[in-house]
């Protein structure tokens, strides 16, 4: 009977090593991620295990999480499209970035107990939840008493309010739009533009907003800015650039058209509870794949539910401004596939705009635009290496540090 401690932390006070030598039987074998910051302290640093979120974790979970759409949308077919766009298709990266967490705590345990085969495991987080609650009854089945212990830091502001944000967001977020909508009617240009603009991340306009800037002023094109959300549309004006929010401009059906109704969430639940086992790979074990099946069915349902809203909320703006392209440095949100996807439909393309380092896995090369705007010629070799069309792909230099 042995008794292993694991930090699940980004890094490890002395005082956590202290709680967990007082907790501990004596010999019990100290485990940390390969990544943590470990404190200088007497007794030596932990054993390692490997880096759950390295590059190649993530191709491997991304293969299974694609694996899981594709039977989701075999099984619910009428469940599966909005606007002649694929829900799983807008719904990829939403759905493997939601999963990491729950991935990654698996892959700990299940190397802890390959390794050392504890019979009791101290298991260090900083704020135990529900899901670490569900993960304990399913490490139960592998005979191993996990326990948690709370190491006593207060997780930051940041932390809380984003917890926050993905806990009540989204039904604040509908509630606030379908207010709106009921008072207003979209506040459309008169004059179509030729480009569209769209951004849901504040930060990224370093890099669209020169391109946007030199096609009006030194092309003649008509600009037309659409902010996913508040936050871009005050970046955008305190640089004196008008756009229009896209919750303030949805008409009150376009947000009813983009919930995901009882019936298709119930489908979308069913569909998960249906998985086979040949697509669980290493999660095929009952305890593995009971406590997955537990948290996919809200990851799927949320994953689902953003990829039909913005579908509609897309549709319904670009149908009427059909712009030439739609340009946008987000390939892998919802928000991102969702406004390239909707171009495509109305007959407009869709140009993705690179804004930062992408790194040299497969993982983060699932474009779906018709034009890429990458900064140098090893971006274009990487795409091409996936797969990519060169005919699609453009070296044009990075707009944050390159002058036009």
């Amino acid at each position: 009977m042995s008794t292993c401690v694991y930090f699940e932390q980004d890094a490890v006070t002395a005082e956590d090593v202290q709680t967990a030598r007082r907790l501990a039987p004596d010999g019990a074998q100290v485990v940390a991620p390969s990544d943590v910051c470990w404190p200088e302290v007497a007794g030596g640093p932990p054993e390692r295990i490997q880096q759950a979120r390295s590059p190649e974790f993530l191709e491997q979970l991304k293969r299974q999480a694609d694996d899981w759409l594709r039977h989701v949308e075999a099984a619910i077919p009428d469940a599966s499209r909005r606007r002649g766009v694929a829900l799983a298709d807008v719904a990829r990266y939403e759905l493997l970035f939601s999963l990491v967490p729950t991935a990654t705590r698996w892959q700990a345990l299940d190397e802890i107990h390959r390794r050392w085969h504890p019979s009791t495991l101290l298991w260090f987080n900083s704020r135990p939840d529900d899901e670490l609650r569900a993960f304990c009854r399913a490490a139960d089945r592998l005979s191993i008493d996990v326990r948690p212990i709370a190491t006593g830091h207060k997780p930051s502001l940041d932390s809380t309010w984003n917890a926050l944000k993905r806990t009540v967001g989204p039904t604040v977020h509908r509630v606030r739009s379908v207010a709106r909508s009921a008072t207003r009617s979209p506040m459309l240009p008169r004059e179509l533009p030729d480009i569209v603009c769209t951004e849901y991340f504040p930060n990224n306009l370093g890099a669209s907003l020169p391109i946007a800037e030199t096609l009006k002023a030194d092309y003649g094109l008509r600009v037309c800015w659409l902010a996913a959300r508040q936050s871009v549309a005050d970046a955008l004006a305190a640089r004196g650039v008008d756009s229009l929010v896209i919750p303030d401009v949805l008409s009150a059906t376009a947000n009813l058209r983009g919930r995901l109704g009882r019936a298709e969430r119930i489908a979308v639940r069913g569909a998960v509870e249906s998985l086979p086992d040949e697509l669980f790979g290493d999660w095929a074990p009952a305890a593995a794949r009971e406590y997955l099946s537990m948290l996919l069915r809200p990851r799927m349902t949320r994953a689902w539910a953003l990829a039909a809203y913005w579908i509609e909320a897309y549709h319904e703006i670009l149908s009427k401004l059909r712009p030439r392209a739609v340009m946008s440095t987000t390939y892998s949100s919802c928000m991102g596939r969702a406004s390239a996807r909707v171009a495509q439909q109305v007959d407009g393309r869709a140009i993705y705009l690179q804004h930062g380092l992408i790194p040299r896995f497969s993982t983060y090369f699932s474009f779906c635009h018709d034009l890429l705007l990458m900064w140098g010629p090893n971006d274009l070799r990487n795409l091409t290496d996936f797969g990519a069309d060169p005919q699609s792909v453009r070296v044009t230099g990075s707009t944050i540090y390159d002058p036009l």
